[in-house]
């Protein structure tokens, strides 16, 4: 049986490259015909994580973002500004949480850092095993928060015993009421989450992961009677691998 955890040593520096695209399609009824409209962005990002300290169970992690690519059609979009730093508690099993203030900023980046949190089981497992954890995250256009039920399975182990290779799958389904106008509106959302991930048991962090999210987003008018609902067709994929040192 394997442990399988995040412990990177005080005084590592972790550098790191993520990509990530994003196709968002909107659909809604305008008269007699149906109206769509498609934005996308494409993200490049170049990081460093600091391991700054040790905690029981867990370690604080400074984060740099060193470099930002950004392209998108949607005029709206923002990207993370180079140079931005947050510092984040990272415990073994990969949750993770912002220290101090957290700002509409530092959430963002936290957002893009991690799409989704490892989830390491928190007993040893053995090839083949499978465990379940319910994972926050934010879903549809807007900062509403929704809970993916995810099976993890580690699939393999590299014969030196270093590297353990996982899998996963999740569902994830909201029915709220966002806040603000227009009054009376619903969401429901639902999708699904697939990825993978390579975990360095020897460094004590992910070598790669390879994440995709396919969300489907209805919002049902509250009023004026007879509106017609809007659909969002959320597409993510997002790939980070951790570069080597120097």
């Amino acid at each position: 049986r394997y442990l399988l955890q995040l412990r990177p040593r005080v005084g590592d520096t972790l550098r790191m490259e993520l990509e990530e695209r994003r196709e968002h399609t909107g659909t809604t009824k305008l008269g007699s015909t149906d109206s769509s409209r498609t934005m996308s962005t494409h993200l490049r990002m170049y990081s460093r994580a600091v391991v700054e300290g040790q905690l029981r169970g867990a370690v604080t992690v400074l984060a740099i973002i060193d470099s930002v690519s950004f392209i998108s059609t949607d005029q709206h979009a923002r990207a993370v500004a180079a140079g931005q730093r947050m510092l984040f508690r990272l415990g073994e099993d990969g949750t993770m949480r912002v220290v101090g203030e957290e700002t509409a900023a530092n959430r963002r980046a936290s957002e893009v850092v991690a799409l989704m949190p490892a989830a390491l089981p928190r007993q040893p497992v053995a090839v083949g095993d499978t465990w379940a954890r319910s994972i926050p995250m934010v879903v549809a256009r807007s900062a509403e928060e929704g809970v993916v039920r995810a099976s993890f399975r580690l699939d393999s182990v590299s014969r030196d015993e270093n590297f353990a290779y996982i899998s996963m799958r999740g569902d994830l389904k909201r029915d709220s009421v966002p806040a603000g106008p227009p009054r009376g509106t619903r969401m429901q959302v639902s999708g699904t989450v697939t990825g993978e991930l390579l975990l360095d048991r020897r460094r004590g962090w992910l070598t790669q992961s390879r994440f995709g999210v396919m969300l489907h987003t209805t919002m049902l008018p509250g009023a004026p009677a007879g509106a017609h609902p809007v659909r969002f067709q959320t597409r993510i994929t997002q790939r980070m691998r951790t570069l080597d040192r120097k």
